[in-house]
């Protein structure tokens, strides 16, 4: 199965490959995948634990202040994403001197909105707004701008193709946070998974420094400012509204049903996002790619095989793999998590829901890559808040915490449909052969939904967990036989025609 995989991994990327005659492709891809998931996988590992040795309160706190930290990417106004752009831009025109320039504009923005907004919350902290976990708001704020000047010192690296420095950065940051991070939780719960994050920044910060990855001067030019800000602001509002996707039902949560179920619902998101790290990976290798071609031949219709290619793989593969895990999540929570059994039910909901996440944002890079992503954002902010909206009100009905797990599901398939259709009416599609290529999307998740049913009605063993998990799955496996012909069907078809 393994082997499978990682061929067909092979074949979405084979034209590229074929048209750019760089092997090296290959090689940044396995690295920065590899370490993607080795990083993810240690994260994994240390919030579950987070999760046990908390408990679902505190860990419901901790879930609110992780959204707090995550700001801290977002805090730019968009500088670092025009920055990607306008760095790489003039490393080509071979003006290394404005490129650094850029780079340093855009650190020095980044500390000066981060330290300005982290003063603004520390001084909240002394009022009533903030009556509870005083101290760990206090520390949250340092671990704020550090996540912010974090997260530009990765995108600079980024801006300069450094894709080895970036993989080595993921995994001995996900390394250290969570050996420091777990000893520190050990002894001061919340407050030393916070001083973990503050010192793991610091000491990553120290190390880029010593390694002279990087040269950090102070300086500021008003007019370069304003460009960045005017190219990356509506980019930054795109990654806005999709971070307020997968995050503001937890804010709902945590203000309209208490932290114990905040804490439910923040372990059944935790788990369920693992899932997206397949379409997003695969998306940060594409996006320059998808740029790079587009620059050579300012030729739409040939992105299409950056969009219908990938869409159709996960369209395929996300039925595999989110049925697999609907059948055995509930297998390590009950046997490690045993207090977050209440979370099933929204954590199975979220599994199911996650299937039309995958087609966000590759169909993006397509829209971003056309500049389309003004009508993206329209499309983007009123499902935002449509969904807000729909959170409350199953609040208020009395659904709970899976009431809200179904009307994030709404999102992912509102968002995913604007997303995708946005990116066919870019490249020139028709409306008719758009409404085909979504109702496809429905076609896999259909079946895929089918076969689980059967497989979770026939495949049961009483009074053994495991092996149940273990016989549903294979009947599933089983019933996925066609969606991995038509894969390889397809894959075939596509090689012959690219070579």
């Amino acid at each position: 199965m393994s082997g499978l995989l990682l061929e067909n991994f092979w074949i979405i990327f084979m034209k590229v490959v074929l048209q750019t005659k760089k092997k090296s492709i290959i090689k940044e891809i396995a690295v920065y995948s590899g370490s993607r998931y080795i990083s993810e996988a240690l994260l994994s590992i240390r919030g579950l634990i987070i999760a046990k040795f908390l408990g679902p309160s505190l860990y419901g706190v901790w879930c609110i202040i992780k959204i707090f930290l995550s700001i801290g990417e977002l805090i730019d106004f968009g500088v670092n994403n025009s920055m990607v752009r306008e760095a790489s831009l003039e490393y080509g025109r071979n003006r290394p001197d404005r490129s650094l320039l850029i780079q340093n504009i855009s650190f020095c923005w980044g500390c000066l909105t981060s330290i300005s907004f982290a003063i603004f919350a520390f001084a909240l902290t002394f009022t009533s707004v903030i009556q509870q976990y005083n101290y760990e708001w206090r520390l949250a704020c340092i671990g704020f701008v550090a996540t912010a000047i974090y997260s530009n010192l990765r995108i600079r690296l980024q801006s300069e193709n450094k894709i080895t420095a970036i993989s080595k950065l993921n995994l001995l940051t996900a390394l250290v946070n969570t050996v420091l991070g777990l000893i520190l939780l050990f002894l001061f719960n919340v407050s030393g998974l916070l001083l973990g994050i503050i010192f793991t920044y610091s000491f990553i910060f120290y190390l880029m420094k010593a390694k002279k990855y990087f040269l950090i001067s102070l300086c500021f030019d008003r007019q370069l400012l304003f460009g960045l800000l005017k190219l990356g602001l509506p980019l930054k509002l795109i990654t806005l509204s999709v971070f307020l996707m997968y995050r503001m039902d937890n804010v709902i949560v945590f203000s309209l049903l208490g932290k114990k179920l905040a804490g439910y619902y923040g372990l059944a998101t935790f788990l369920t996002i693992i899932i997206t790290y397949i379409p997003q990976s695969i998306s940060v290798v594409l996006f320059p790619k998808i740029m790079r071609q587009f620059g050579k031949t300012n030729n739409k219709k040939e992105l299409e095989f950056f969009l219908a290619g990938p869409i159709f793989y996960l369209s395929l593969i996300m039925p595999v793999i989110i049925g697999c895990i609907f059948i055995a999540i509930d297998v390590p929570i009950i046997y490690f998590l045993e207090k977050y059994t209440p979370a099933i039910p929204c954590l199975r909901v979220l599994i199911i829901a996650l299937y039309f996440s995958a087609f966000i944002t590759i169909p993006t890079n397509i829209v971003i890559a056309l500049k389309q992503h003004m009508r993206l954002l329209k499309w983007n902010c009123a499902v935002v808040i449509l969904g807000g909206i729909l959170d409350c009100i199953a609040i208020k009905k009395g659904y709970g915490i899976v009431g809200v797990a179904y009307t994030t599901g709404i999102m992912f398939l509102l968002m995913s449909f604007a997303a995708y259709s946005t990116a066919l009416w870019s490249i020139g599609k028709p409306l008719a052969k758009i409404i085909i290529s979504l109702l496809n999307l429905f076609l896999p998740f259909a079946y895929g939904i089918g076969s689980l049913s059967i497989a979770w009605h026939f495949g049961f063993s009483a009074n053994n967990l495991l092996r149940t998990a273990i016989i549903r799955i294979i009947y599933y496996l089983i019933l996925s036989v066609p969606l991995f012909y038509f894969f390889h069907k397809y894959r075939n078809r596509t090689m012959r025609s690219q070579l």
